[in-house]
């Protein structure tokens, strides 16, 4: 086993230095040259005082130079932040400051990001600029620290390493409830332990082609660049601008002859509707994942009748677990639309996923808990926040001699008869109306096995009056199909109770999706509440 994530680049670049490791439209890279490069940025950062846990930011597309820029950060001893390209300003500079980087890297795509960032206000104490991209690219007004001719000049020969396992290897931001963004910190032993599991158990090696489908700032990254790294394979980059039309999507990827791909519950519903596939398409692919959130049963038996030559496994995880916990492959395309998927049973051995009630007690099977995950995987913590740490990673109590923390979920779940793990949505999306207690995760499930409801998503918003929470609806209707609010109301009936109708209905174009292709609920309650602000002023009792 490794002990560093840069180890499989220099591995492979040695046994196999020409094989591509990207390969993408008129560009192709290959182990030995990501090699070289990589090596050269690490002498770079280390001769401009990159020291051991610095931080490296990375304001960088999924591209040739996004490979150079986190191999070359890794290889220098430090740990990079992706920051992602399609976030304001204003939020980037926050994470900017909050992760006090020694460098900045970017280049031609993220030009102007770096110009709002500079002009946003201070960047931080000696935070210097390196530019991965063309000399003659370099914004007017933008002082670099480094730039490509002196990375080019530098030695390609390979730099001792004082890390070790349990040191940082990247830091991700996410959302945060005080409003700023968090920074979660990942080492290279939470990665390494995952991906050497996951390249063993299904199977991958040289001969993949694996789709790098999000961008750096999202998590799944992380699985896609270090798993075709460890075997030997080649990354295809998915051009973001593909996401906004079906058929030009699945023809990309169709094309590019893709073997492994980690999609986006999202990509695959969009697909779905659209009828984007043909019988037996995608005729290299070999796995497809999926996870991050729930995939709709109907869209899910849609790919794999199409798709019966390709494997199907849903992966659940939190980023604060080293990405995916546990594993669940189909063995068949679900029969009923109202087929719940398991999330699974452990990845690691040394992984222990338990579903507790408040006191950390284990729950009886078939009763919801809270998920909680121990073992390998498990960060450190949280950037720079002791407090939201100690709340979120706590003692194991199944293993105190030994030291272990659990980390909680947030989420609910429980174990089934079949001694499977079964996702039951999140203990902040469980309300409570009129004594009744309600999982929104189940309205929408239910909502999934309507034929004509082409997606929807439902949210609680506060509201005055006995109910105390409305239950708000967003819903697409599938193409040339019409349905009224009645009617889904009574075809939600036949498997709710009256109780957990929704109270509100919104029809939609689309449901609103955030920058990582999950559903934008903030921005859903939202419109219910300027909905509920109208009817109010124009007299309703809400």
């Amino acid at each position: 086993m490794v002990r560093l994530l840069q180890e499989w680049l220099s591995k492979h670049a040695g046994c196999r230095p020409d094989s591509p490791v990207l390969d993408c439209p008129g560009h192709r890279l290959s182990y030995l040259e990501l090699e070289e490069q990589s090596n050269r940025l690490a002498h770079v950062l280390r001769d401009r005082g990159a020291e051991r846990g610095d931080r490296v930011c990375l304001l960088l597309p999924k591209s040739h130079p996004a490979l150079v820029g986190t191999l070359g950060v890794l290889k220098a001893d430090c740990a990079y932040v992706p920051v992602d390209l399609e976030s304001p300003a204003l939020r980037s500079l926050k994470i900017i400051r909050a992760s006090a980087p020694l460098f900045l890297l970017a280049e031609e795509s993220s030009s102007e990001l770096l110009i709002q960032l500079i002009r946003a206000g201070d960047l931080g104490p000696s935070v210097g600029i390196g530019w991965l991209g063309a000399a003659d690219g370099v914004p007017k007004g933008v002082v670099c620290a480094f730039h490509c001719e002196d990375i080019d000049a530098a030695s390609s020969l390979p730099l001792k390493s004082a890390n070790g396992p349990d040191d940082p290897s990247h830091i991700f931001f996410t959302s945060g409830s005080t409003g700023d963004p968090k920074g979660l910190v990942l080492t290279h032993g939470n990665v390494t332990s995952l991906i050497e599991w996951f390249t063993g158990h299904f199977g991958m090696d040289s001969s993949d082609r694996v789709a790098w489908s999000t961008p750096l700032s999202f998590d799944v990254s992380t699985s896609d660049i270090y798993s075709a790294l460890a075997a030997g394979g080649c990354l295809v980059p998915i051009p973001r601008r593909l996401g906004l039309t079906p058929a030009a999507f699945a023809g990309y990827v169709r094309s590019q002859r893709i073997t492994h791909w980690d999609a986006l519950p999202s990509a695959m519903s969009l697909l779905a509707r659209f009828d984007s596939l043909t019988d037996k398409d995608f005729p290299s692919m070999r796995r497809m994942f999926f996870g991050g959130e729930v995939l709709p049963t109907p869209a899910l038996t849609y790919w794999m009748r199409k798709m019966p030559h390709a494997q199907f496994t849903n992966l659940y995880g939190p980023t604060e677990t080293g990405m995916f916990s546990s594993y669940y492959t189909l063995p068949a395309p679900p029969k009923d639309p109202r087929e719940t998927i398991p999330i699974g049973q452990a990845c690691r051995p040394d992984e222990r996923l338990y579903v507790l009630d408040e006191n950390r007690q284990p729950v009886p099977r078939g009763e919801i808990g809270e998920i909680c995950i121990g073992g390998a995987g498990v960060s450190p913590g949280y950037w720079g926040d002791p407090d939201k740490t100690r709340k979120s990673f706590v003692p194991d109590p199944f293993e105190s001699k030994r030291g272990g923390r659990l980390y909680r979920t947030g989420d609910l779940g429980k174990v089934g008869n079949d001694g499977m793990l079964y996702f039951a949505g999140r203990s902040d999306s469980q309300i409570k109306t009129r004594g009744y207690r309600i999982e929104l995760g189940e309205i929408e499930a239910a909502l999934h096995s309507l034929d004509y409801v082409r997606d929807s998503a439902v949210v609680a918003v506060e509201t005055p009056g006995i109910e105390r929470v409305a239950i708000c609806c967003g819903y697409v209707l599938a193409s040339g199909r019409e349905a009224d609010e009645s009617r889904l109301a009574r075809d939600l009936c036949e498997s709710l109770p009256r109780y957990m109708l929704p109270s509100r209905w919104k029809r939609l174009d689309s449901v609103p999706l955030n920058p990582h292709g999950k559903i934008d609920r903030t921005m859903l309650r939202g419109l219910f509440q300027a909905q509920g602000e109208k009817q109010k002023g124009a007299g309703s009792l809400l």
